[in-house]
């Protein structure tokens, strides 16, 4: 497996099949991300942990989800095709039945993404092919704004 470096230089030298996008500016552009969506993601700072979840834990993914939107990636995964729930889904109650990016990256710090992957700092690689998505799906999501209610 390469690491997110190597993907970044094969990119650079033009040795890839897949499009990969370099990391964003800061601020997204206007209308790329939904006003339900920054509704969502603000929300996130006064929520209560879901039952079964560590508020530790929890802080680290609201911590994670309210940095993809600041640092632009969010905009970057909806270009590329991410779906909402890919970025911020989670099963019901908080279980583990979906895992999205902001709820796998546990402090990791996203580098690179393209259409199926996103690589952070630390060489991980996140891919959206886990457990048959994006075609099967075996648990519906729900937005980590919506767990518990």
């Amino acid at each position: 497996m390469s690491s997110w470096r190597e993907v970044a230089a094969a990119v650079m030298a033009g040795d890839t099949a897949s499009e990969v996008i370099a990391p964003p500016p800061p601020v997204p552009p206007a209308g790329v991300i939904s006003s339900a969506l920054t509704a969502g993601l603000r929300s996130l700072a006064t929520r209560v942990p879901p039952r079964r979840v560590d508020p530790a834990e929890w802080r680290c993914v609201v911590q994670d989800a309210q940095r993809l939107a600041s640092d632009g990636w969010v905009a970057t995964a909806l270009a590329l095709g991410w779906s909402e729930a890919d970025l911020f889904g989670i099963g019901r109650n908080g279980s583990d039945e979906w895992l999205s990016l902001a709820v796998w990256l546990e402090g990791r710090t996203v580098v690179l993404m393209d259409d199926h992957r996103a690589f952070t700092a630390d060489d991980a690689v996140f891919y959206l092919e886990r457990w048959g998505r994006p075609n099967t799906p075996y648990a519906v999501p729900v937005m980590l704004w919506e767990v518990g209610q």
